[in-house]
């Protein structure tokens, strides 16, 4: 009960919520565009999960970083504030749950998360560390205020706007192949690599 009267505290504070949601949104947009910005190596780090093959990674990449940007851009902008509130709330615990699982679960790097691509390395501590307090600056956060007209029609835009860049301006390989017929722009050492660590070097001389 007292740690609820204190977050309810918090929240009425208008100038340390706006603050926080600033913080947040910052935090969300960097993270977005520090993944891409890197994001050959991302793929291939997702990759070693041995969860898809390549082009769903890639495509499934390049979908969890428009995410990222339309929650920044949300926070920052006050666009939908309380859907961001729980979805952000729900990726940090579920990015969380991951991280702690990930040594028992997948045989992959756990020197570098990824959560801010080659930049900004975090290994799996540091980014569970990073995600408990985001998580605990988004509980202050208010989202008890009238949202802009036409708000939802404006964030669903953001994300496909984000999403369709994404997809463009560094494309997939698969859509990259077919705009540019047999070219690819795939990082060759970091694909084997990938292979490699999966037993799958066979794959690379077949094309796969």
């Amino acid at each position: 009960m007292e740690i609820n009267k204190q977050i309810k505290s918090l929240k009425a504070n208008s100038l340390l919520s706006w603050i926080l949601q600033i913080v947040v949104g910052l935090v969300f947009l960097s993270s977005a565009i520090l993944k891409y910005i890197s994001i050959d190596v991302f793929d291939l780090y997702i990759y070693e999960h041995n969860l898809f093959d390549l082009p769903i990674t890639e495509t499934l990449t390049r979908l969890l970083i428009a995410v990222e940007l339309t929650l920044g851009l949300m926070f920052v902008f006050r666009l939908q504030i309380r859907k961001a509130y729980y979805f952000a709330l729900f990726m940090l615990v579920a990015f969380t749950i991951y991280l702690l699982l990930l040594p028992y679960i997948f045989n992959v790097d756990i020197t570098n998360c990824h959560c801010f691509g080659e930049k900004v390395v975090l290994n799996r501590t540091q980014s569970i560390i990073k995600n408990l307090i985001l998580i605990v600056l988004i509980f202050p956060i208010r989202y008890d205020f009238k949202e802009w007209k036409h708000s939802l029609r404006i964030t669903i835009g953001l994300f496909l706007l984000a999403f369709i860049v994404l997809m463009s301006i560094n494309a997939p390989n698969y859509i990259y192949k077919l705009v540019h017929k047999d070219k690819i722009q795939i990082d060759n050492e970091l694909y084997y690599t990938a292979l490699k660590n999966q037993n799958k070097e066979a794959e690379y001389s077949e094309g796969k």
